[in-house]
């Protein structure tokens, strides 16, 4: 009635957590090869990763249900539940849950707001955007809105900008120094802080220049007669220039050694003087010397000073 060798009716095996794939050289019976190092105790029916009957430790499901066995969940995923891992919200780089406020950190170009534990791409007010680590930053809790934590740009309800902080209003001349309005240093018409290098714009008689207040411009700088909301300033020279009336590389007064002052502009030595206008006007020999970055060589940078040294 029975044969012995149909004792124990074969059984196969079906495996319901990959799409198996007719052109897979591997079956569930003739692979005796060795298995993926993620692939648990459990066995495998292939080399591959989504060969394993079991993962070691987590795995993540391709469209085509194929579960792939890896180390630890790839980017854009978070372990969800027992070995599993799951995506995450699109704009998440890595995060603890799908949700668009489970966020951990961000893909390229957008920044975790800590607080909300979302992505956005932009921060809102009372924070500042650092590119380097993807975050919205805090500003000082002064600042309505700031491009670094103590830089701010606006000021919360009942303070005002000071330079680049934020403190309660005082009169000109006056400045908060965390308890009351104390005066500004005498070379100050406003200021953020105490001393002179707190001052913000310059009393009658001095000028602001780099952020200090003085009684006369030093030497490379010029008095800037347009004055900025009315209070006045010392602005550098251009860099070719030892002296200046005036911005740019035309307005020098008198010129660093070894150069020469000539319509106000200062050129290199006696030869660069007595060079004729068509050895550096642009289309003729100097032009050609420069495109082709032969002015670091003394002899042509002499010839063709003007070019060199004024037109890059």
């Amino acid at each position: 009635p029975y044969s012995p060798t149909n004792e124990f009716p074969k059984v196969e095996r079906v495996r319901y957590s990959r799409v198996e794939d007719p052109t897979d050289d591997y079956g569930t019976e003739d692979y005796a090869g060795p298995c993926d190092p993620e692939c648990s105790e459990v066995g495998c029916d292939g080399p591959g990763p989504d060969h394993c009957n079991d993962c070691l430790h987590y795995y993540y499901k391709l469209k085509n249900n194929t579960r792939i066995c890896v180390s630890s969940c790839p980017p854009g995923h978070y372990h969800a539940d027992k070995k599993r891992c799951r995506k995450c919200a699109p704009n998440c780089e890595t995060c603890f849950g799908s949700h668009g406020d489970q966020c951990l950190s961000c893909k390229y170009g957008y920044f975790l707001n800590e607080e909300t534990n979302s992505c956005v791409t932009h921060c809102p007010d009372g924070s500042y955007q650092d590119p380097k680590k993807n975050l919205c930053r805090k500003c000082n809790e002064n600042c309505k809105t700031c491009t670094e934590s103590d830089n701010c740009t606006e000021c919360r309800e009942g303070l005002s900008l000071q330079g680049s902080r934020c403190s309660v209003a005082c009169d000109d001349g006056r400045y908060f120094n965390g308890q009351d309005c104390q005066p500004c240093h005498r070379f100050c018409a406003t200021c953020a802080g105490a001393g002179a290098d707190g001052c913000i714009n310059c009393t009658e008689g001095y000028f602001m220049e780099d952020g200090r207040c003085v009684q006369s411009c030093s030497i490379s700088y010029y008095f800037d007669h347009s004055s900025e909301n009315g209070f006045k300033s010392c602005k550098k020279c251009d860099a070719s220039c030892l002296t200046c009336n005036g911005p740019g590389f035309k307005n020098c007064t008198s010129c660093p050694s070894g150069y020469l002052l000539d319509l106000g502009m200062c050129q290199m030595g006696a030869i660069c003087k007595d060079a004729t206008e068509e050895s550096w006007a642009e289309g003729g020999f100097c032009m050609l010397v420069k495109k082709n970055n032969l002015c670091q060589r003394k002899v042509l940078q002499q010839l063709c000073c003007k070019t060199c040294t004024f037109q890059g």
